[in-house]
């Protein structure tokens, strides 16, 4: 009974750190609850840290040194990417506290069917918060989000961020999927529930996250199994396309949650026309291509970053008025910094390639690609999942691959 009740407690605490990030867009809840579970270390004298880690922590505290120089170089006008990276140090030196002790009641292989349940929570919360506004307002009283249209016009659920969270709910997906801790009609059930979040949430890591996702499986099912897959989504392509002929009324529940579809799939059914995926691209995202005519400023950053800037953002006075968080980190931290950051999510990677690699590339492929339409590097709805996914691969021996669990 003790042992399930701590099972319990400590999944309500990874449901917390992975999806509570930040109340009001100010109480950090993954860093408070891994300063307390680094106090709980202390006192049980489990503060040791793994030698294998050393080397993540350099790197994060060397490019968060570097990030502050440069900003106070340039008169201390923008901290934003020093901040990031002080955040980022801090999650990953606290989150092994959490992990520390979560990992003596919870396996990587419990974690992996838990986490499915958790985003299945969550994709409760986000469905709720469409359907019940009395609901939603009382969510967004708690977490600060302040809706960009109608209120009723996607949700980030329990965050801030739809493409971020999107990265979650990807992964989320993916352990469902992969492997047979759930079968049947618990199954259709999840990955359905599961699914139709994706509407509410952010269209661009919806759509390489689930293409990201068909990749993977196809690169392990059996071969009949790959022409079920394809079986599957050819028979629905019909379906989609028939809900996105709809008219609908955005004064009820029905034409709300139609408007949402219409929302999310019309960037691809309008492809080749005004308003499509190609267009937007081309006529939107490329005003924020913008990089610095001084070449010690590609090289070296100024602290700058555009909209995203902490100190700057506000007034669009950056070195650069992008959102694209490539180009943004580029001009505030130079070439250099920016290309070891997509080394550092790719050693990340190639570290644990001969174990359960698959979702750390899920959530680091996810993040970088990002980073090409906002911020992206270093996510804060995506990043403490990351660390606790790379503490469980890299530091459990339980956790190699095994056949027999995936499909």
């Amino acid at each position: 009974m003790i042992a399930t009740i701590k099972i319990f407690t400590f999944g309500v605490v990874l449901f917390i750190v992975i999806f509570t990030t930040k109340l009001h867009g100010k109480v950090d809840v993954p860093i408070i609850i891994g300063f307390i579970f680094f106090l709980l270390a202390l006192i049980k004298h489990r503060i040791a840290y793994p030698a294998m880690l050393v080397p993540y922590v350099v790197y994060l505290f060397m490019i968060s040194i570097y990030a502050i120089f440069i900003s106070l170089v340039y008169g201390a006008n923008e901290i934003i990417f020093a901040m990031k990276f002080m955040h980022t140090l801090l999650l990953f030196l606290l989150l092994y506290f959490v992990w520390l002790e979560v990992k003596d009641y919870i396996s990587y292989d419990k974690f992996t069917k838990y986490f499915v349940l958790m985003v299945a929570v969550h994709s409760i919360i986000i469905l709720c918060a469409i359907v019940f506004p009395d609901f939603r307002h009382a969510l967004y009283g708690v977490t600060g989000y302040v809706p960009r249209g109608p209120e009723w016009s996607r949700s980030p659920g329990l965050t801030v961020s739809f493409n971020a969270t999107a990265i979650v709910h990807v992964t989320g997906l993916w352990f469902l999927l992969s492997r047979k801790d759930w079968t049947g009609w618990k199954r259709w059930c999840l990955t359905l529930l599961i699914l139709s979040p994706f509407i509410f949430l952010g269209r661009f890591i919806s759509f390489v996250g689930i293409f990201l996702v068909m990749c993977f499986l196809l690169m392990q099912l059996s071969f009949w199994k790959k022409i079920l897959a394809g079986a599957i989504v050819v028979a629905s392509l019909p379906l989609l396309g028939w809900l996105s002929q709809l008219e609908y009324d955005v004064n009820t529940v029905d034409g709300q949650v139609l408007a949402n579809y219409h929302h999310f799939v019309d960037p691809l059914m309008l492809l080749g026309r005004e308003n499509g995926a190609d267009s937007y691209y081309s006529n939107t995202m490329s005003k924020h291509v913008y990089f610095s005519d001084q070449w010690y400023v590609l090289l070296f950053g100024n602290s700058y970053a555009g909209h995203i800037g902490l100190l700057t953002g506000a007034y669009g006075d950056g070195e650069t008025d992008s959102d694209i968080g490539v180009i943004n980190s580029i001009n505030a931290n130079g070439i250099v910094i920016t290309a070891s950051i997509f080394i550092f999510y790719f050693l990340l990677i190639w570290t644990v390639r001969n174990k359960d690699w698959q979702p750390i590339a899920i959530v680091s492929l996810l993040s970088l690609s990002l980073s090409f339409k906002e911020t992206g590097f270093f996510t804060s709805h995506a990043t403490p999942l990351l660390f606790l996914l790379f503490f469980y691969q890299l530091l459990s021996e339980p956790c190699v691959n095994d056949k027999r669990r995936i499909v």
